[in-house]
């Protein structure tokens, strides 16, 4: 997944709350899931790390390390990698003082934890631990 940076968001913000989000994974099990592009396998629960890298492009400036996710399920579904038979769509979590980029539809971050392998938990979920959604 490639993440293009729009003018105003060119700098990493720090998440002052947890936010929530939603992320596509494919081979989903009951403990977690891998992402469709790295193979990075996922466990429900698990804090995911990672470190932000930008790349300038020519089409502007790319974040291409970090752990990508969408803001809407809407933004999810309508991604043209998407595929039904293939992905679910999970609810993830960007933890409180994490690093992290956004554009208009999607958001990458240095850390992430995979809150359920269920989407349908995610307002559940959303409404226990407070979490700001953007």
């Amino acid at each position: 997944m490639c993440f293009v940076t729009t003018s105003s968001a060119r700098i990493a913000k720090t998440a002052r709350k947890n936010i929530l989000a939603y992320k596509l994974l494919k081979n989903i099990s009951a403990t977690g899931g891998s992402s469709p592009f790295q193979n990075l396998r996922w466990s429900v629960g698990k804090t995911v790390k990672s470190r932000l890298k930008t790349k300038l492009s020519y089409n502007g400036e790319n974040i291409n390390e970090g752990l990508h996710c969408f803001k809407t399920k809407t933004g999810a579904l309508n991604y043209f990698y998407y595929k039904k038979d293939k992905h679910k769509l999970v609810p993830v979590l960007i933890p409180k003082g994490s690093k992290y980029y956004e554009n208009n539809t999607q958001i990458v971050s240095n850390q992430m934890i995979l809150l359920s392998n269920d989407a349908q938990s995610f307002d559940k979920v959303a409404k226990l631990i407070g979490a700001k959604k953007i």
